[in-house]
């Protein structure tokens, strides 16, 4: 089982505001849910004509940072690990990219 817990980039690394937002059977779920919090948190922050910069900066300072932790003797997965911060950097890039620019 797997523990989905999400930090507030805004709070930095206040033990305070990290809070569990839920448990998840399978390694691939938790990761589901954490990319779901930080694409809530981009569709949050992003305006018309930003630049990914711009959404990442914004992203950095306030968005929801998930993190994964295995529980009840669950172990982290051999060759996979999950970057919030990596994710939302490669949406940045997607929802900001011009209509019609398909390459």
């Amino acid at each position: 089982m797997f523990e989905l817990r999400v930090a507030d980039n805004y709070d930095g690394v206040d033990e305070d505001s990290i809070y569990t937002h839920g448990r998840y059977k399978t390694w691939d779920e938790a990761v589901q849910a954490a990319k779901d919090l930080v694409d809530c948190s981009l569709a949050d922050h992003i305006t018309p004509g930003m630049s990914a910069k711009g959404l990442f900066q914004q992203y950095q300072t306030f968005g929801d940072d998930p993190f994964i932790v295995p529980v009840e003797g669950d172990d982290w997965p051999d060759d996979d690990m999950f970057s919030a911060k990596a994710y939302a950097r490669e949406q940045c890039e997607v929802l900001t990219k011009p209509v019609g620019d398909s390459c």
